[in-house]
């Protein structure tokens, strides 16, 4: 809760106990809290009884908000119509889906979607893509993005707004803010969002730097600044109807990661396992030069030699969909032989077949020069193998 709307009632004795608490609010609130207490107090900052008196008078002032299953199914149905609205006008300027790939598509367009991999390998631009496409489909609409590093690269924005035939007007719609901070700037900037009705789309690119340093240690406090945090995001999101992208970076995960279709994946999603809880999709992208180089030199030298890079999308985790794991879908048996060399399941063709790695699933062209994977169809998602 806000700790602004206790200042006012908040007991002065309870006031000098609010430093013993972990507590993620601006400073200047905390130090209108504390100037309202006097210097000396009778209480002891150490008493736990006092701690507890402290803690059972906020929890009784948490509104507790009620509203009745008629007027959700409402809010419901008016933000689904406006979607339909936003897909039938993406149609219509040819910009299909939210990512314009199908099977991520399918995700929805609505929910936080958590996107990991290494340095350059197109998180951002992949945010970047879903960011322009949905602006263009609703020309009142506007995006907020969280700029961690300081990364952001307004030409590129161009660059992909000039390549899906988009006006740079667009750009207007999208507000960048630069937060290297966790306390107080980005809870800041949530705190701004709240309410405003034009807002569509939030990504945070990259939200690592946010917490690294408070997750170095085995303290449980920066787990619980992490969680406080996403919380926020995952309040505004669907309080909002908004679609929430969050970037992170990979740890390792050896021998390797259990999740993924793919022995030779040995990453997995960052800020450890309470960050997993925070989003409704897990999207891992990789090079695929790290997934199939060991048994195709093409691949493993094509982001250095050229034609580029080509990157591998894959749903490690989604709330929104029925799970599928791509080692059970094959050719439907009653269908015709599939084309290309080799028509086994995806690590069968990995482990016996030579050559540079034809992904049937296509490939979608990047706007600034490299490739992002397109995944197929559900009935089409064997890998196929061809000579270079």
């Amino acid at each position: 809760m806000l700790l602004k709307r206790l200042a006012p009632s908040l007991p002065p004795h309870l006031a000098t106990l609010v430093p013993r608490l972990v507590l993620l609010t601006r400073r200047d609130v905390l130090l209108s809290l504390l100037a309202s207490s006097p210097s000396t107090s009778g209480t002891s900052t150490t008493d736990p009884e006092a701690l507890d008196e402290l803690v059972a008078y906020c929890l009784a002032r948490i509104p507790v908000p009620v509203e009745s299953g008629n007027a959700i199914a409402t809010k419901e149905r008016a933000r689904e119509a406006d979607r339909e609205r936003a897909r039938a006008a993406r149609a219509r300027m040819g910009l299909d889906g939210t990512f314009g790939i199908p099977e991520l598509d399918a995700l929805g367009d609505h929910g936080v979607i958590g996107v990991c991999g290494s340095k350059g390998v197109g998180k951002s631009l992949l945010a970047l893509h879903a960011t322009l496409r949905l602006l263009a489909s609703d020309s009142t609409a506007t995006a907020r993005w969280i700029d961690t590093e300081g990364a952001f690269n307004a030409s590129r924005a161009q660059a992909v707004a000039a390549a899906l035939g988009l006006n740079e007007s667009i750009l207007d719609r999208l507000a960048v803010s630069n937060v290297f901070r966790l306390e107080p700037e980005l809870f800041d900037v949530l705190g701004e969002l709240r309410g405003s009705d034009s807002l569509r789309v939030l990504v945070i690119d990259n939200v690592a730097p946010l917490f690294r340093d408070a997750l170095m240690g085995t303290t449980a406090q920066g787990h619980a600044a992490m969680v406080t945090a996403m919380d926020e995001v995952a309040d505004l999101t669907y309080d909002q109807g908004l679609l929430t992208i969050v970037t992170n970076m990979p740890a390792s995960c050896v021998p390797t990661n259990p999740l993924s279709a793919f022995s030779t994946t040995t990453v997995k999603p960052g800020l450890g396992a309470s960050f997993a809880f925070s989003t409704d999709v897990e999207l891992l992208l990789q090079d695929t030069g790290r997934v199939f180089g060991l048994v195709d030199e093409g691949e493993r030298d094509r982001a250095h030699s050229g034609p580029g890079l080509r990157v591998v999308a894959e749903v490690l985790k989604s709330r929104v969909s029925v799970g599928d794991s791509l080692l059970d879908r094959g050719p439907d048996p009653d269908s015709p032989p599939a084309p290309g060399p080799c028509s086994r399941r995806p690590l069968q063709c990995a482990a016996t077949t030579a050559g540079r790695c034809q992904d049937d699933r296509t490939i979608a062209r990047r706007a600034d020069g490299p490739t992002f994977p397109r995944p197929a169809a559900r009935d089409a998602c064997t890998l196929h193998f061809a000579s270079a």
